[in-house]
Parts: C-alpha cells; sequence; structure tokens
C-alpha cells in the first residue's frame, strides 16, 4: 500500500475516531495495532503520531464539534482518494476497520458516524448488503 493512501487511511480513522467527543482509549490501541501490522516500527510510530495530529487529540471538546464541516470535506475527498486506488475488496477491508473504529469508541453508532460511515461506503460502491453484512458482524459481535 503507497504511503499516500496509508496516511489517507490515517486521517480517516482519525476522522471517524474524535467524532464521539474524542479519540479513545481503544480506538487508538486499533489504530496502533493496524499500523504495527503493515509497518515497521518507525514508520508504525510516525504514522501514529499523524493520528493523533489529525484527530485534534489536545483539542477540547467544543474546538471538535467546530471541525465537523470540514471533517465532512475531507472524507469526501479522502474517500474520492481511496475509491480511485484500491480494489473492490481493498475497499471492503477499509469499511470493516472504519466499523472497527467506531465499535471501539465503546457507544452505539452517533449520527454523526453513521452519516461518515454512509458516506465512505456510497463512494466507495459497496452494495448495502456488503454493508449490512460488516456493520452487523462488527457490532453485534462486542469484539471491542
Amino acid at each position: 500500500m503507497s504511503k499516500e493512501i496509508l496516511s489517507a487511511l490515517v486521517q480517516l480513522f482519525a476522522i471517524f475516531a474524535k467524532q464521539d467527543d474524542g479519540v479513545s482509549e481503544g480506538e487508538r490501541n486499533l489504530v496502533k495495532a493496524y499500523l504495527k501490522q503493515m509497518l515497521n516500527k518507525e514508520e508504525a510510530d510516525f504514522f501514529l503520531k499523524e493520528f493523533d495530529r489529525f484527530a485534534d487529540i489536545n483539542k477540547n471538546t467544543h474546538e471538535r464539534r467546530k471541525s465537523l464541516v470540514s471533517d465532512s470535506t475531507k472524507t469526501l475527498r479522502i474517500c474520492s482518494q481511496i475509491n480511485r486506488e484500491l480494489t473492490h475488496v481493498q475497499k471492503i477491508i477499509v469499511t470493516f476497520n472504519l466499523l472497527e473504529m467506531i465499535a471501539a469508541g465503546g457507544t452505539s453508532i452517533t449520527a454523526a458516524e453513521s452519516d461518515f460511515i454512509e458516506t465512505a461506503v456510497d463512494i466507495f460502491n459497496i452494495s448495502k448488503d456488503e454493508f449490512q453484512f460488516l456493520k452487523t458482524f462488527i457490532l453485534s459481535n462486542k469484539l471491542y
């Protein structure tokens, strides 16, 4: 996977993670584990710092809410880039990872998270049946 796509994925993970009032430890650990699987330690550490930066970890709740419109625009741009460069199977895996991120937040899907994941699924051209299967599997199995 190219560094550009990996950076796009990290940004997308950050956008999803911060939608429910900030990044939880579980969400950050999920990203950390994902990066460690894909990269060497130095690269994983670099992209984890990028995740922290994109997720605005040091911002308060009010500042994070103000970035919702910006996050929507970024989500459209990032998903379009991913859609052009990944295969359908890879986009299914990205959707799976995004649903894991939502589940790692420890709450049910918020309206914002639902909007963001549905936007991604639409741009990725994932069928409603495929998405429903992934969503049911991740969220009903309480993996996090």
